[in-house]
């Protein structure tokens, strides 16, 4: 029992830090056609939209961060426990 244990642990650590910090993940390119028409007025406004949206993102990323760190931190539940 005592390798189920350690196991699970050695897999809880392995999967340990999955989710990536925001600020670590490449942004992806956009074609400057995209907003080539755009006034600036609605450049501005895109940019209010996509400024949301990123800290939406980023904030659900943080929680999934912390949620990976908690369940590696806590380790095994208890069910696996020898009885």
């Amino acid at each position: 029992m005592k390798f189920v244990k350690i196991s699970l642990l050695g897999a809880c650590l392995l999967v340990c830090g999955c989710a990536a910090n925001p600020e670590s993940i490449q942004p992806s390119y956009v074609s400057v056609l995209t907003y080539s028409n755009f006034t600036c007025e609605q450049l501005g406004e895109e940019e209010a939209r996509i400024n949301a949206a990123y800290v939406t993102a980023a904030d659900q990323q943080n929680n999934a961060r912390t949620l990976d760190a908690e369940g590696c931190a806590s380790g095994p539940s208890d069910r696996f426990h020898d009885r």
